[in-house]
């Protein structure tokens, strides 16, 4: 399976940017909120990505229903971006609202489950529409993690906030059935299926749910080969590949920014090149910088004007594995790399 990479951005330093996968909203915290607003109805849509929903901004607040409070719109929580864009939690299905008009996701076949909200963010918010206090609501707790407890048997939906993005994930215990899933696009006129993505037609507008991948974290993160497969003309499910059944496997329909990073020092330094194995991701170029960051280098010094560099990040970028000099006292430049079971090979000039 292709595992999906940004570009590397230079600006002075060097932005090195991997992409993994969706849904977002509006308040300008990052967490969970209940619901105060109806769907649409109309019969026009906007064309959107399910991963640009409830992009940058986000805003997920938790939702308290007593049951003297509970309203009749079986929305449970609501993840708002500005006016125009919303996403509803309701009983094992999401509905999304693009400038009033809506279609919904749905999980047939799936338990009557109710989100759960977890992970406090310590905030809180309030509604108070009209003037009768005894329609408002308050001290609602933010979130930042949703949840649906086994809406398959062995298996939560999650969404949570990560990077300022909701994505969504689907979490399998051991033992369970990930062939058990079906995802529905309900109101759609038409969906097209690809092996890691599924676009969403409606009213000549397309809709992507892209960027599938599902690993195992046992001993470090390891791809498992997974494919989005037809199901029926508006359903889709998961064909998983062989996989280590005692352990936890993730599927994760959406990409989001997994992480995002400068490296360089004071002068000018420059990525050209970037391969990835198991996660790891490793990065080659040239730097005019002697304070380059380096660690377990084979040449912590800069030689010459420009030197050579290769670096290897941690699978989720919070450190260097390796970060080292390479050249001589001319100038060196490394223009392309490539990996084999943990070796980097790099090609260049010098």
């Amino acid at each position: 399976m292709k595992t999906r990479y940004s570009a590397i951005i230079i600006m002075t330093l060097i932005l090195f940017s991997i992409c993994t996968l969706v849904p977002t909203a509006l308040l300008h915290t990052e967490s969970f909120s209940e619901n105060s607003v109806l769907l649409g109805t109309n019969t026009t849509t906007k064309s959107m990505k399910l991963d640009e929903v409830i992009q940058p901004d986000v805003q997920l607040t938790m939702m308290h229903f007593s049951s003297s409070a509970k309203t009749d719109d079986g929305i449970y929580y609501v993840c708002r971006r500005g006016m125009d864009t919303v996403a509803y939690f309701g009983v094992s299905q999401v509905h999304y609202c693009v400038d009033n008009v809506y279609f919904s996701v749905e999980f047939p076949g799936s338990n009557g489950v109710v989100p759960v909200g977890e992970e406090p963010t310590g905030s809180v918010t309030n509604y108070l529409f009209g003037n009768d206090p005894e329609s408002w609501r308050t001290g609602l707790a933010d979130c930042s993690v949703l949840r649906y407890n086994e809406i398959y048997p062995g298996i939560d939906l999650v969404y949570k906030i990560q990077d300022g993005n909701m994505k969504y994930e689907f979490v399998v215990q051991p033992g369970a059935d990930p062939s058990a899933i079906i995802i529905r696009y309900s109101d759609a006129d038409s969906i097209e299926i690809h092996e890691d993505s599924v676009s969403i037609v409606k009213h000549g507008q397309t809709i992507q749910d892209t960027g599938l991948w599902a690993f195992q974290k046992n001993n470090g993160v390891k791809d498992v080969s997974c494919m989005f497969q037809c199901q029926d003309e508006s359903s889709v499910m998961f064909s998983v590949g062989e996989y280590d059944l005692s352990q936890e496997l993730v599927i994760d329909p959406a990409i989001g920014l997994a992480y995002s990073t400068f490296i360089g020092g004071l002068r000018e330094d420059y990525s050209l090149a970037i391969a990835v194995e198991d996660r790891y991701a490793y990065i080659t170029g040239y730097v005019a910088s002697s304070d380059f960051p380096t660690a377990y280098a084979y040449d912590t010094t800069l030689n010459g004007t420009y030197d050579c560099f290769v670096t290897k990040f941690s699978t989720f970028g919070q450190s260097l594995v390796y970060s080292t000099f390479l050249g001589g006292s001319g100038n060196e430049y490394g223009y392309a790399i490539a990996v084999e079971d943990g070796y980097a090979y790099v090609t260049g000039y010098t």
